[in-house]
């Protein structure tokens, strides 16, 4: 797979967080480890929580992730960050034995 263009990934940017079974989410950077010009860096988010009825005071509450990957070095279908724009990784079957 080619380098991904991450020339806008910067602390507060959006993002697409990919969860555990593919769903899309959107996200914002809170924390980027490493030099998007140098490598592909993993990054810490923040996204609103998808269960409506998880709500507090400030509203509906948030979730975090962190130590992400790219897509790009993550092969799985879920649990990776995309930038706004770019193609999910596919779905495949698990292998049959």
């Amino acid at each position: 797979m080619e380098r991904p263009d991450l020339s806008e990934l910067a602390v507060g940017c959006n993002v697409i967080f990919v969860d555990p079974v593919a769903g899309q989410h959107q996200a914002v950077v809170t924390s980027i480890f490493g030099d998007p010009a140098v490598n592909v860096p993993c990054i810490n988010i923040v996204y609103v929580n998808p269960d409506e009825t998880m709500q507090d005071s400030y509203g509906r509450q948030i979730m975090r992730q962190t130590s992400l990957c790219h897509r790009s070095v993550n092969p799985a279908y879920g649990m990776y960050y995309m930038m706004p724009g770019d193609t999910p990784n596919p779905i495949k079957p698990a292998y049959q034995t």
